[in-house]
């Protein structure tokens, strides 16, 4: 099962993400979703620290927001720190709706990086300035300030490091994230539509409190499995 939010006031967030970037900053962001519409500048995942206001996502455009954010059905992924504004990766082409489809950013501490299914759809040289994030953090799925997903989500993770184009391709293809990379994993909310608040299965064991009931769905092909256990 995965869970399916309205895009209206549904939405899983955990109050305590502190601890999961760390100085200098490298991270992945990963997720399966099944978008049934592009709202006003969906909100999909991520994670804000405050005050710095350093956030990492992975969104929808909408092309009536402007200020440089990607038009209507343009994934991308990126942050924003203050001082620097949004610093975005967006994919050229429209993204696919009412299907499931791996979406990903990575940063390596200079180039960052979005994939669609497993592949490469864009990069980006972001101005990054390292700082201490600040001590309060939020853990978002499908919402941001009043940002709401519409669709479908499961599997989100985050990595303390930058996940190579094989382990993408790896999650994309359904490798189950606690066997790619493990020691880096800081955050996996498999979303499986069977507890509340939604268990986060990595060590840091940060539960996500789902917000006006969201309800169960089918789940994207991941296999629960090592990917290399023939």
């Amino acid at each position: 099962m995965a869970r399916d939010f309205n895009g209206t006031n549904q939405y899983a967030n955990n109050a305590d993400g502190t601890g999961i970037w760390v100085s200098p900053y490298r991270f992945t962001l990963a997720i399966w979703v099944n978008l049934d519409a592009s709202a006003r500048q969906d909100h999909i995942f991520g994670m804000e620290y405050l005050p710095s206001n350093i956030t990492g996502a992975i969104e929808i455009g909408d092309s009536t927001v402007g200020g440089g954010f990607p038009a209507d059905n343009k994934i991308y992924g990126g942050y924003f720190l203050n001082g620097t504004g949004w610093q975005l990766t967006p994919d050229p082409s429209n993204f696919t709706l009412s299907a499931w489809r791996h979406v990903c950013i990575t940063f390596d501490g200079t180039t960052q990086r979005l994939y669609v299914q497993g592949s490469e759809v864009a990069n980006s040289l972001p101005a990054f300035a390292n700082g201490a994030p600040g001590a309060n953090a939020d853990l978002l799925l499908f919402q941001r300030n009043t940002n709401y997903g519409d669709g479908r989500g499961a599997e989100a993770a985050i990595w303390k490091e930058a996940l190579s184009a094989k382990e993408v391709a790896a999650l994309a293809a359904g490798a189950n994230p606690q066997f790619v990379r493990p020691v880096e994993l800081r955050f996996y909310a498999p979303l499986f539509g069977l507890h509340s608040p939604e268990l986060d299965w990595s060590a840091g064991k940060r539960p996500m409190t789902l917000n006006n009931s969201p309800a169960a769905a089918a789940h994207p092909p991941v296999a629960r499995h090592h990917p290399f256990a023939g």
